[in-house]
């Protein structure tokens, strides 16, 4: 097998670029030379170590003293845009999507720095399933199986289960899962939870016999891009990703594995609706430890599953727009209780959380008329952090915020006066309010409201309004969901009494989905009201060809269809081994990928407009 030469290279960095923080402090920063994945911890004794998965190695830091961490070496091994660490006594072991199977590192020797009689490969020819080069992640449960999830050979990326207890540092094959393709696993008291991302779904098996796994329940997540899965100590409920733009973190009962229930969906306010991906969610103290790309780590608090609260966050990620970029892993599980976060432009941050239960604001709102529930009112906490409560159709609304202490609450609703009133909140307790909104009349008049689908897949917007003297101001905003809408465009208008007015304006930036509109009618008072809530649903009508197909290695894949022009698209490539690759492009009228970025073989390709499918069909690529 291929050995490369490495050295790495550290930095101590005085990281001031960061844009947010919250209850979490910096300890260093460690700059690598190549791009990083995932990172994963290790303890022994009173020391404590961070093992980052480099481009071409792991490296191990001591990071006992977190402000001064100390380089112990580094394992080599294949170039790899994927790295996944777990430990098990004194080995580490490591997956990559290249070739040369499980790395295996003894720790046993540290503190001294590890030399390359310290590591060693393993890529068995496992009858029935073939070479194993490459896999995508791996697990190892308390009793020291390791399951190996999305490797090569003939199991279609399902799990492979390995003995790492009998002979530690020497693997032993002991049998095979389903043979379904799994992004990633978890594993606890024998029940193990997949991440079938391509089928957008966790599922539920028991391992208690690896010769015998038993199928107990499965959900699909809201991306339907199940990236991973993460249970709570009692194992009443699991948290799952989907790594996919504005994608939320969901909460699920898993007590009745046969009757799986969702409990909660979380995305940080303070950048919703921006792109933003989740990509690992891990579970400490029913605390949620996110990687959450471009907004950095993110803390949860879910110890009320049914209304997780943000309460602390450390953003890593410097560069402009969302994406795939920043915070790839986020390890939690140190002793120390220090979390280990790597970045895969930035490096390597030992981060220092300020852990605290949620401030929570919980109640319901009615009509002081009727007594009537009302939907959709807003609640908000007069706080720098960002929150916001909704009701449903009954009324209720939960909120809450990292902060203790007494604040003015401010409720609205679409038709009704706004309301402030004041509260007070206590960290790891729910206060609940209650309470009535009056129904308002405003002298402005909204005559029409229309939201339709243009030619160019964009949104035409049209209204009318009578209003009496004064300037008014019109507020035009969208939603994802029909829930939480964000202000898209103002318009002030100076009007006379009697007149009616006609405005217009269009939405370009739309990708296929639901979109939800309506408008805030600001007095000249500053009194407001909500006009009614129109949607569109857009669907990418262009009919999309990919040619030559099948092509060549080396020729060119042309991609046409109705693209929308200097719009970015991401082309993501599945091999039939589960392998992925994806990359982003700009289109006008088509575009093209060098088939040297695809597979050999059978290609499923997607494309994704916005973080949403809007294509997927097959590409043969012959050697």
């Amino acid at each position: 097998m291929k050995r490369l030469a490495f050295a790495v290279l550290t930095a101590m960095l005085c990281w001031s670029g960061v844009n947010a923080q919250l209850n979490a402090s910096l300890e260093s920063s460690t700059s690598y030379g190549v791009h990083i994945s995932d990172v994963w911890g290790y303890a022994s004794g009173a020391n404590e170590y961070a093992l980052v998965g480099l481009w071409n190695g792991v490296n191990i830091l001591d990071v006992t003293d977190p402000a001064n961490p100390v380089d112990k070496g580094t394992a080599t091994g294949p170039n790899s845009t994927w790295r996944d660490i777990k430990t098990f006594g004194d080995y580490a072991y490591c997956t990559n999507e290249s070739n040369d199977g499980l790395l295996i590192i003894d720790l046993s020797g540290l503190p001294n720095s590890i030399t390359a009689s310290d590591w060693s490969y393993w890529e068995p020819n496992i009858p029935g399933v073939g070479v194993v080069n490459d896999c995508h992640n791996i697990f190892i449960d308390d009793n020291g199986y390791g399951y190996l999830a999305g490797c090569s050979g003939n199991n279609s990326g399902g799990i492979l289960y390995i003995d790492l207890f009998t002979t530690p540092g020497t693997p032993t094959y002991v049998d095979k899962g389903p043979a379904v393709y799994a992004h990633d696993v978890f594993v606890q008291n024998n029940i193990m939870f997949t991440s079938e991302i391509y089928a957008g779904k966790m599922s539920l098996y028991n391992v208690a016999d690896k010769t015998n796994t038993i199928f107990l329940g499965d959900a699909s997540t809201p991306s339907d891009f199940t990236h991973n899965v993460w249970v709570n100590a009692a194992g009443t409920m699991a948290f799952a990703t989907d790594e996919v733009a504005n994608a939320p973190i969901s909460a699920w009962d898993v007590s009745d594995p046969g009757n799986i229930v969702a409990k909660d969906q979380f995305k940080p306010l303070a950048t919703i609706g921006t792109g933003v991906i989740p990509h690992n969610v891990h579970v400490a103290d029913d605390y949620l430890i996110i990687s959450h790309y471009s907004d950095g780590v993110v803390v949860v608090d879910a110890s009320a599953p049914d209304n997780m609260i943000e309460v602390a966050n450390y953003d890593t990620y410097t560069g402009a727009g969302q994406g795939y970029n920043g915070n790839w892993g986020a390890f939690p599980f140190l002793p120390s209780g220090n979390i280990l976060v790597s970045d895969q432009d930035n490096g390597l941050f030992v981060v220092n959380p300020t852990y605290m239960r949620a401030a929570r604001l919980e109640g319901k709102i009615t009509d002081a008329t009727s007594g009537a529930a009302i939907l959709n009112a807003t609640v908000v906490i007069d706080d720098p952090q960002a929150n916001e409560g909704k009701t449903d159709f009954n009324g209720d609304y939960k909120t809450g915020i990292a902060t203790a202490g007494t604040f003015n609450v401010t409720i609205t609703a679409p038709n009704y006066d706004a309301k402030i009133v004041s509260a007070t909140i206590s960290n790891g307790s729910a206060t609940i309010l209650d309470e009535t909104l009056s129904a308002t009349s405003l002298p402005l008049e909204l005559l029409a409201f229309d939201a339709k689908l243009g030619l160019q897949n964009e949104v035409e917007l049209s209204w009318d309004a009578a209003q009496s003297d004064g300037i008014f101001e019109f507020e035009l905003q969208r939603s994802e969901d029909g829930m939480i809408f964000r202000t898209m465009e103002t318009v002030f208008k100076e009007s006379m009494p009697g007149i009616t007015n006609s405005f217009s304006t269009t939405d370009n930036l739309p990708s296929s989905g639901t979109y939800y509109y309506r408008l805030k009618m600001v007095e000249p008072d500053r009194s407001f009201d909500y006009g009614p809530i129109r949607d569109v649903t857009l669907n990418f009508g262009g009919l999309v060809e990919l040619f030559p197909n099948p092509l060549k290695k080396g020729d060119l894949l042309t991609i046409t269809g109705d693209f929308v022009r200097n719009r970015e698209y991401v082309v993501r490539a599945s091999s039939i081994l589960g392998q992925a690759m994806q990359y982003v492009v700009p289109a006008n009228d088509l575009f093209s990928v060098n088939s040297q970025r695809l597979f050999s073989g059978m290609n499923y390709v997607e494309i994704l407009e916005n973080g949403n499918l809007i294509y997927s069909g097959k590409v043969l690529v012959r050697d």
